[in-house]
């Protein structure tokens, strides 16, 4: 599936702000990373300086007047319409090769579900420094499905999404360039996708699944490289 730069660029917002919506109170501070959220910028020598991982069209709104180069951390995800800014204006896109502190786990998951009265408590409490937990608010399938196609962006981010309409989703998300979608009904088959397919969502019917299972095969998504 194509979209257009201003469509994908809609959805991220929409990422965006229902991460934020997704933070109230029902994770630890700790458990969910805060980086996504837009930090001041630092400008120093016609260079600016931004620290969060995602950036919009609204992150850089009014920021760019005198800038010369636009600095990143490395993984950084950079949408369509900021890219297209950038080349109107000239300035150079950087991505800085500074090793992320220890504390800071290299994998990000992104936990979507379909029913709000699915827990995702049991993650965010047992996955410990195994990955950064991002967990969106929960909405209809199809829309879970192209919020979580808008971050699967780069090796480093990965999905899992918790629907009873396991099929349709694993459908869906296969249709988007970035996804590599499979259903997980037991760790061998999760360590399968990644493994042979590097697959980078995983879709998982909770009523198939108990929680520990769930939290297993987590583990395993996160724990298990690909071959490819």
């Amino acid at each position: 599936m194509t979209m257009a730069a201003h469509e994908i660029e809609s959805i991220v917002r929409a990422v965006v702000a229902r991460l934020r919506e997704g933070q109230g109170g029902r994770v630890e501070p700790t458990s969910v990373s805060q980086s996504t959220m837009s930090a001041a910028p630092e400008l120093a020598g016609g260079t600016l300086r931004l620290t969060g991982r995602l950036v919009t069209v609204a992150t850089i709104a009014g920021r760019l007047d005198g800038v010369r180069q636009l600095e990143l951390p490395a993984g950084a995800v950079v949408t369509p319409a900021v890219r297209d800014q950038l080349r109107q204006r000239n300035i150079p896109l950087r991505f800085t090769q500074t090793t992320a502190p220890a504390a800071s786990p290299p994998i990000t998951l992104y936990v979507h579900r379909t029913d709000p009265a699915c827990s995702t408590d049991r993650l965010a409490t047992s996955l410990g420094g195994q990955a950064t937990l991002e967990l969106l608010t929960a909405c209809p399938v199809e829309q879970a499905v192209a919020e979580l196609a808008a971050v699967l962006t780069h090796s480093a981010s990965r999905g899992l999404l918790m629907t009873r309409g396991w099929a349709e989703a694993q459908g869906l998300a296969n249709r988007w360039s970035s996804v590599r979608a499979f259903a997980a009904f037991d760790a061998r088959m999760v360590q399968s996708a990644r493994r042979d397919w590097n697959a980078n969502l995983m879709v998982i019917d909770p009523g198939r699944s108990s929680q520990q299972e769930i939290l297993h095969f987590t583990r395993e998504f996160l724990r298990c490289e690909s071959a490819k």
